[in-house]
């Protein structure tokens, strides 16, 4: 199944979301890594999108999978307000059930939650 994401709604999104003519990044291609990383972060954090009423919410689920898997913080919370406007055709969950399914499955209990 194609991830189809629209960044034209993104404040400046042809100088934020990718690099330099010329230039490309071994993972991210043409586009900028910072802007695929929100991207594909919409997956695993199960949001369309970020828009104002969702960015800190969209950074803090972001951050917390990221500390869940002892990784460092990789996007801050400037990254993704930048990114208000980008949507992504993904599934959608709701605040605290996306949560309550973290931790459960940070527990080892997935099917309990």
């Amino acid at each position: 199944m194609a991830l189809h994401w629209d960044l034209e709604s993104i404040k400046d999104w042809e100088t934020l979301c990718f690099l330099p003519e010329g230039e490309s990044d071994v993972v991210s291609g043409s586009m900028a890594r910072t802007t695929w990383r929100i991207i594909t972060t919409c997956m695993t954090v199960r949001m369309r999108g970020v828009r104002e009423d969702n960015h800190v919410e969209f950074w803090m689920r972001a951050a917390a999978l990221d500390a869940f898997s002892g990784l460092p913080v990789y996007l801050t919370l400037a990254d993704v307000k930048a990114h208000i406007g980008l949507e992504v055709g993904t599934g959608e969950e709701v605040g605290g059930d996306w949560w309550e399914g973290q931790v459960a499955s940070a527990r080892g209990d997935r099917e309990a939650a």
